[in-house]
Order: structure tokens, then C-alpha cells, then sequence
């Protein structure tokens, strides 16, 4: 058992890489990364658009904010490619249909800021302060 073990050992070890943990907490904690988190609202600068998809047959629909990641926040990984020391990412989809539909081209963006965005209050789309 234990030569098992070590094989499933060293075959991990040439594959393994470090990264990040994301997980979602439902209460905000001193020791969690400041401006990361999954759903909500983004704390979008207001130069950046909201991403809507067109790729149905009728007229834009905004996408669904899933995640952001403040990389002001983000802790140094030693021995790797450097990691933007700030900037934010905010993660959007299309819930009904997503990236794995035929639909795919348009129902998922990325969009980046330079900016250190933890200052700032959260943002809503167009579609939904017109909606509420």
C-alpha cells in the first residue's frame, strides 16, 4: 500500500502547481481577501460596461455577475509566474444557457480593470435599476 501511495505521490508532484482557493463564506472574516467574493454585486469602476449578450434572437440581456478577484488582495506565490500586484477581475455569465450551450459565443465574459476597485460601492446593471 504504502508503494501505491508513493507512485499517487509522485505523480501528483510533477502536475501540481499552486494557486488560489476560492470558496464561497456566507459571513465576511478579517482573514478573507478583501474585494474577492462570488455573487452579489461587483464593485465595478464606472468606466467599464456591464457585458450583456446578444446572441439570442432578441434584444440584449444583461449577464449575471458571478465572481470578482481584487488582485490587491491576493497573497505573493514564490517561485511562480507574478500575479498583477493589483487590478480586479469580474466574472460574468448567461445562467439558462452558459458557456456548454450552442449558444456559447456571448453568454460568459471577463472583464479587467487596473484599478485597486475595494473602495468602491457595488454597482448594478442598467437593465436591473430600470427593472427594480
Amino acid at each position: 500500500m504504502k508503494a501505491l501511495q508513493d507512485d499517487i505521490d509522485d505523480a501528483l508532484a510533477k502536475v501540481r502547481h499552486d494557486g488560489f482557493l476560492l470558496r464561497r463564506v456566507l459571513e465576511k472574516h478579517e482573514d478573507f481577501a478583501p474585494g474577492c467574493y462570488f455573487g452579489g454585486s461587483p464593485q465595478m469602476p464606472p468606466h467599464l460596461e456591464w457585458p450583456y449578450t446578444d446572441c439570442y434572437d432578441a434584444p440584449p440581456i444583461p449577464l449575471y455577475f458571478i465572481a470578482q478577484i481584487n488582485f490587491a488582495s491576493m497573497p505573493v506565490l514564490e517561485g511562480h509566474p507574478k500575479a498583477p500586484e493589483k487590478g480586479t477581475l469580474f466574472f460574468f455569465i448567461e445562467p439558462k444557457y452558459g458557456p456548454s450551450h450552442e449558444y456559447a459565443s456571448g453568454t460568459a465574459t471577463v472583464l479587467w480593470t487596473s484599478e485597486d476597485t475595494r473602495h468602491l460601492g457595488v454597482i448594478f446593471s442598467r437593465y436591473h435599476q430600470a427593472n427594480a
